[in-house]
């Protein structure tokens, strides 16, 4: 390469520069607002696009059409325009809102004629060459490590939380998302839980939990926080369904660093139970009658559930911190997770081990854990990047699904069905998998 010349139009940064697909244009950008067309060959300045300028804020993406002649560019002003180069004349605008969050800062046209922007919020603009003035559609994803992840009663829709406290809807069959609206935590969710079956058969009503000290409630139907905000005694690590004896509605069983706390079906405390220990996860039995935490103790301990009062009936050692419990649907047994990378199940009846194998694959910590429908396979994910399905009906018999989430931890997962498992992690992504025997 040779040097050949300086271009000296801009005012201000130049942001992006695009070569033409047939090689004849550059196109440059800059935080002047200001798009110039140059010469391909001899870097000579053919015309500036837009008068005076081509945006009210800075340019940020360009991207050619795969004909050369039409150019997509993107601006810190919230909008994209699709411009005709020959004439310099704006052909379409998209308008994606008045939040800074919705500063446009990449874009590409792909040889296959697809039109995306990126918004300063992560989402992903879907545009319409034919359609202007909004995206056709908006990819809503998480950008943030997510957190939790919880089923809809249907198992039809998918709800995630993230570090930065958003949480996102996702259409399990579609892959469709959609951001929670309203002021929510702000900072990370510790916990999400899924309760009762709206008008459509998805959530009546979805709960978190945040670093605030707060428990928040969300309307499904609304997609938006309702307002509603449930002080706590203190920072919760954990929240799980509180299922309660035929006839009475679910509430929610949450642990925090100073107690057990249990809050009916309107969102009210009825019972706080102190704890010597910390708390790092919380199950309650599918009859309620026995509720499961695990504690930065290295302990498990059991609880009776007797109303709201919870009485402590066993206390299981374990080699490292217990960061996962669940019951089994069947209620027949309940295994436990920790930090020494082993997985542990007990007899519900006698809480002697259940399994006569050793569980002890992972190579790290162990973040989660999960019980399938039918009682026969346990998840787990870890800090490994690794999900590992063990089978109750054969000890031995595993399946490992290695870099679930490459180079990044498994947060958490759940069951839709006995073969259908979905993951999350700290990539902020969301899988499905399909588990075969």
């Amino acid at each position: 390469f040779q040097f050949m010349c300086t271009k000296t139009e801009h005012q201000k940064y130049v942001q992006v520069v695009r070569f033409s697909p047939n090689g004849e244009h550059i196109a440059s950008g800059g935080f002047d607002g200001k798009i110039f067309i140059y010469d391909g060959k001899t870097g000579e300045l053919q015309h500036e696009l837009g008068s005076p300028i081509a945006h009210k804020g800075g340019v940020y993406g360009l991207s050619w059409s795969p004909d050369s002649t039409k150019l997509l560019s993107a601006s810190a002003d919230k909008t994209c325009k699709i411009w005709l180069v020959e004439t310099a004349e704006v052909q379409s605008e998209y308008t994606m809102g008045t939040q800074v969050e919705d500063q446009q800062v990449s874009c590409i046209w792909t040889p296959a004629n697809h039109l995306l922007s990126l918004s300063l919020s992560g989402f992903i603009n879907y545009l319409n060459e034919d359609s202007p003035g909004a995206p056709e559609s908006i990819v809503k994803g998480h950008t943030s490590p997510i957190t939790r992840i919880a089923a809809s009663t249907d198992l039809r829709q998918l709800y995630t939380s993230a570090v930065d406290g958003f949480i996102t809807r996702w259409d399990v069959e579609t892959g469709a998302n959609d951001r929670v609206a309203g002021k929510g935590h702000g900072n990370q969710v510790t916990g999400l839980v899924v309760l009762g079956a709206g008008a459509d058969g998805g959530a009546g009503k979805v709960y978190t939990t945040g670093i605030d000290d707060s428990l928040r409630v969300i309307d499904p139907c609304q997609m938006s926080y309702t307002g509603k905000t449930q002080s706590l005694s203190s920072q919760p690590r954990h929240m799980s369904e509180w299922r309660r004896p035929s006839g009475q509605e679910s509430g929610l069983a949450i642990v925090t660093v100073k107690d057990i706390t249990l809050l009916d079906e309107n969102e009210r405390i009825v019972s706080s139970t102190p704890t010597s220990y910390e708390a790092l996860c919380v199950t309650v039995s599918f009859s309620g009658a026995l509720l499961a935490t695990g504690g930065n103790d290295n302990k498990l301990r059991i609880y009776s559930v007797d109303g709201a009062t919870l009485t402590e009936v066993k206390v299981l050692d374990h080699l490292g911190l217990v960061t996962g419990v669940c019951f089994s649907p069947c209620d027949k047994y309940l295994t436990a997770c920790d930090s020494y990378r082993k997985v542990k199940v007990y007899n519900t009846s006698d809480w002697t081990s259940a399994v006569k194998a050793e569980w002890g694959f992972h190579n790290a910590k162990i973040n989660c854990i999960a019980f399938s429908p039918n009682s026969s396979l346990v998840a787990t994910g870890s800090l490994d990047t690794t999900v590992i399905i063990w089978n109750m009906n054969d000890p031995h018999k595993r399946i490992t699904i290695r870099k679930c989430h490459p180079q990044s931890q498994v947060t958490d997962l759940c069951w839709l069905s006995n073969s259908k498992l979905v993951t999350v992690g700290h990539d902020a992504n969301v899988k499905l998998w399909t588990i075969e025997l």
